[in-house]
């Protein structure tokens, strides 16, 4: 990969928000990730970092962009199908996180809503469109079972949801008698001291 040439890295530690666009062209992108994979020799704090990913995960040094989670604020991990929990990504560490854009990841599953819950309980805005497997019991689970124990977690545990993206995820293994999307989102709606906004 192409990268800028910086000669004094320690003039970017004081950087707090790293983005790129989805509409950039490849000479942006190309710097963008080229520029991201320089900063990662430098102790960041971001606050905000938005589209990093870009098959970077086996690049030398990557895993330092995210050695500080408790600083960081805004994640934009859309089409990247990491893994939650990862050995790279100390979810644990958030504490901070407000919004998390996991679009398209179609590795996310219940049982990982319901550590991202524990983990992240301040998240405000979580995007979940086309998360297609996040209402599933687990990994590779045959026949597949519709499990809405990560929603329910996420609904009790982060008070302060405020924006739920569930647009795109299809939900037709539910047995008779169980828990139904509706059911989990009633009690968002009833928490009338928050405006909740669930896009489905």
């Amino acid at each position: 990969m192409l990268r800028p040439l910086i000669l004094n890295l320690d003039n970017f530690q004081r950087i707090k928000e790293l983005a790129i666009n989805d509409a950039a062209d490849p000479a942006a992108r190309i710097f963008f990730f080229g520029t991201l994979l320089e900063l990662c020799k430098v102790d960041l704090h971001l606050k905000t970092l938005l589209k990093p990913m870009a098959n970077l995960t086996t690049k030398q040094d990557f895993a330092n962009i995210f050695k500080n989670m408790s600083d960081l604020e805004n994640l934009d991990l859309s089409r990247s199908n990491i893994e939650v929990p990862m050995d790279m990504i100390k979810w644990e560490e958030a504490v901070n996180l407000r919004h998390l854009n996991l679009l398209e990841n179609i590795k996310i599953n219940s049982e990982q809503l319901s550590m991202l819950a524990g983990s992240c309980p301040h998240i405000v805005s979580l995007n979940l469109q086309y998360c297609i497997s996040s209402f599933q019991a687990g990994k590779n689970t045959y026949p597949l079972h519709e499990d809405l124990k990560g929603l329910q977690a996420l609904i009790s545990s982060c008070r302060h949801l405020t924006h739920l993206n569930l647009s795109g995820i299809h939900s037709h293994y539910l047995r008779h008698n169980e828990t139904t999307i509706c059911d989990a989102l009633a009690e968002l709606s009833a928490r009338t001291f928050y405006s909740v906004k669930v896009y489905w």
